[in-house]
């Protein structure tokens, strides 16, 4: 999908940040845990492939019902084991699944295949909306399709961007749709507690360009791609 130029009168910003990698090639493998790229080798989604999709199909939900809005999926090639990035992937899981019943999001949907974390999906995608808008705006509304339990880890996201007026961005309307959340077990065998220590690293480092989320940002481009990346 390129990247075309969106029309001016586009206001509001719907983004479905990625959490993995699908790599099935028909309508039956997106609700497949094995098409899937884990975050390491040998790791298995179970339950949390349905969560997804889920994300995607509110994300194209969303845009349906808003003909001003613009749908991003966000997220870099972040998987040594494929050069697909986590946004082209979701694409791919949308065209399987025949845009849910709304064929017409496809026109107003793009791709922001060079975030690398949260912060980045956040930012990156305002930055895409601004180079494709032909005045170069800034969203007035800004949706976040996403888990539960990261909604807090956006909203302060969100704060450190308006707050600071990061990147010349102006204020934008903020606003997280925490469609669902993974299991009870994923939470209690660590993501909980790993979530609340990146909210507490974040703090720390807003932009997450400090210390241990750094570090993290480096190890998510193993194919050199993110020095690409056309933001500011």
């Amino acid at each position: 999908m390129d990247n075309q130029p969106i029309p001016a009168e586009f206001r509001n910003l719907v983004i479905v940040p990625g959490h993995a990698v699908y790599v099935g090639a028909c309508a039956s493998d997106p609700y497949d845990g094995k098409k899937w790229v884990g975050t390491y080798p040998g790791y298995k989604y179970n339950d949390e492939v349905p969560n997804y999709v889920q994300h995607i199909q509110r994300g194209v939900n969303l845009v349906d019902q808003d003909v001003r809005a613009l749908l991003v999926f966000s997220g870099g090639k972040t998987r040594q084991q494929t050069p697909i990035s986590e946004a082209e992937s979701y694409l791919n899981v949308a065209e399987h699944l025949g845009w849910f019943g709304a064929p017409i999001v496809r026109d107003r949907t793009r791709l922001e295949e060079f975030a690398t974390d949260s912060f980045e999906n956040l930012l990156f995608s305002i930055q895409l909306f601004q180079m494709l808008h032909p005045k170069q705006q800034t969203p007035q509304r800004v949706t976040v399709v996403g888990l539960r339990f990261k909604k807090e880890r956006y909203q302060l996201h969100a704060e450190a961007i308006i707050s600071t007026g990061h990147k010349g961005i102006p204020p934008f309307v903020f606003r997280y749709d925490d469609v669902n959340d993974v299991p009870d077990y994923v939470l209690d065998a660590g993501s909980g507690e790993g979530e609340e220590l990146t909210r507490r690293q974040f703090q720390v480092w807003p932009f997450g360009d400090g210390g241990p989320l750094l570090e993290k940002r480096k190890l998510r481009d193993p194919h050199g791609w993110y020095k690409k990346k056309p933001y500011k």
